[in-house]
């Protein structure tokens, strides 16, 4: 259902096709064992902390030869229907949602431009 929910915010977003791909891939290699959804069930919680889950999350992008930005990328991309459901216990809606999340695609447009990842 991971792999699932990151494919339809990333086509919901519209994430450049080359992006998709790649995070696609690195997501399977991500998600080979249970380190990296142990990571992501984290913010499940009330007391998580984010430092913590993105130094997690480098360190085993870099144990994977994933480049850190695609690894936190996907971190957020993951985190991401937790969120939603925030957001829907709250009454916001689904616009404001979708609109929130948007950055995170010029984020991936402008790790592109400046690091090349």
């Amino acid at each position: 259902m991971v792999k699932e929910n990151v494919i339809q915010l990333m086509q919901k977003l519209d994430f450049p096709n080359i992006a998709q791909i790649e995070l696609l891939n690195a997501l399977d290699v991500l998600l080979e064992n249970n380190d990296f959804i142990t990571i992501v069930n984290r913010y499940d919680y009330d007391e998580f902390n984010i430092n913590k889950m993105v130094e997690d999350t480098t360190t085993l992008a870099e144990s994977k030869e994933i480049c850190h930005y695609t690894a936190h990328m996907l971190l957020f991309l993951c985190m991401a229907p937790t969120l939603h459901n925030r957001f829907k216990q709250k009454g916001i809606s689904d616009q404001i949602f979708y609109d929130t999340m948007c950055d995170l695609r010029y984020k991936l447009i402008e790790c592109s431009l400046v690091h090349g990842k």
